[in-house]
């Protein structure tokens, strides 16, 4: 609670934000924080770069755009993270086990 506190505090006094900027700031702050705690520091590393990949990268809805390149290299790049994080999480465990078929 106290590192939400001080990161608020510390981005409220340099940038001059408004009251309702300060309770989304110690949102943002607890949730990340929370994570961190929580799931470790590669998730919350994960989750940062997922979202710099969807918000900074240039997004088209148009394939057919020159500049839709980005958003097909974007999206394949958090589908490999996302395809990445469900092979770890089992752990070497077949996707579907004939257990559930026995019944």
């Amino acid at each position: 609670m106290v590192w939400v506190l001080i990161f608020t505090a510390t981005f409220a006094l340099s940038q001059g934000y408004l009251p309702v900027d300060a309770v989304v700031n110690a949102v943002f702050w607890g949730i990340t924080i929370f994570i961190l705690m929580r799931f470790g520091l590669f998730c919350l590393m994960v989750l940062f770069t997922t979202y710099a990949v969807l918000i900074y990268f240039v997004n088209s809805i148009q394939l057919s755009h020159w500049y839709a390149a980005p958003t097909i290299l974007g999206v394949l790049f958090v589908l490999a993270l996302a395809v990445y994080g469900f092979r770890v999480s089992l752990a070497g465990r077949p996707i579907f086990s004939g257990a559930a078929l026995d019944d």
